[in-house]
């Protein structure tokens, strides 16, 4: 493999988070960039629990995968879209 040296203002490493460390997001790579002088953010909570109260408008989609989604909650409308 040929090592490529890349300029950027800013680099974003989507490396995973803290919280599912069964799956090997355990977050250790946040003190690694850390030690090296790399500028972080800390992590922050970011998942969320809902409550549905319409269970027969989504009986035929329970355990599928969410993907192109809007979520709206008050005022507040949310696109997403998810691989």
């Amino acid at each position: 493999m040929q090592k490529k040296t890349i300029h950027s203002d800013i680099t974003i490493f989507s490396l995973g988070g803290a919280s599912w460390k069964v799956t090997g997001s355990d977050g250790s790579w946040l003190n690694y960039f850390k030690e090296k002088g790399i500028d972080t953010i800390d992590f922050e909570a970011s998942n969320c629990g809902f409550k549905i109260e319409h269970k027969k408008t989504f009986e035929n989609i329970f355990g599928s995968a969410l993907k192109n989604c809007v979520f709206t909650c008050g005022d507040t409308t949310k696109r997403v879209k998810l691989c």
